[in-house]
């Protein structure tokens, strides 16, 4: 199994799908809900806001509401 990995030359947004494609891959293999990309991306932001830029939190915010 790929194990994901922020990769630091790539956007966050690019990250993000990467993530977010590799996470959605693993719980339909394992037969678990999958997330939607809101609920992935509040998940993203969680596990990597050390990398996020201020808009992704103003979209985050915006996701919550």
């Amino acid at each position: 199994m790929d194990v994901f990995t922020y990769e630091e030359t790539e956007t966050f947004d690019s990250n993000f799908r990467k993530w977010y494609y590799m996470n959605s891959k693993e719980r339909s293999m394992y037969g678990e809900t999958l997330q939607t990309e809101q609920e992935g991306y509040v998940m993203f932001c969680g596990l990597y806001s050390q990398h996020a830029p201020s808009r992704s939190w103003k979209n985050l915010r915006s996701f919550l509401t």
